[in-house]
């Protein structure tokens, strides 16, 4: 079984102080048997698991913020190459030089 909690150890020692100086043995017991099924039903997990997954979100958290980097980068190198196109030739490739759509040219 996992150690207590020092909340939980310290409860339990003095109930525990309390209770040996009576019949209040089998109440211990029970108090136990209680605590420790209702610690089993919690979602809980040890300190290491929990630093263990605060390192891996923060390495995630890191590697996220660097691909958001690359692609502005990329986005603002895509863009400015795509302003570069449109202003090197204001002239429409589709149209003449009469300024007239090549489909009313028949």
């Amino acid at each position: 079984m996992p150690e207590l909690p020092p909340l939980f150890a310290d409860l339990q020692k003095k109930l525990a102080d309390v209770m040996a100086s009576g019949p209040a043995a089998q109440v211990q017991a029970q108090l136990r048997q209680t605590m420790d099924a209702t610690l089993q039903k919690m979602d809980l997990v040890t300190r290491e698991e929990f630093d263990q997954q605060s390192r891996l979100l923060e390495q995630a958290l890191m590697k996220l913020a660097e691909l958001e980097a690359q692609l502005r980068a990329f986005t603002s190198q895509a863009g400015e190459a795509a302003s570069s196109n449109n202003t090197a030739g204001n002239a429409r490739p589709d149209l003449g030089q009469t300024g007239t759509s090549p489909i009313n040219d028949q």
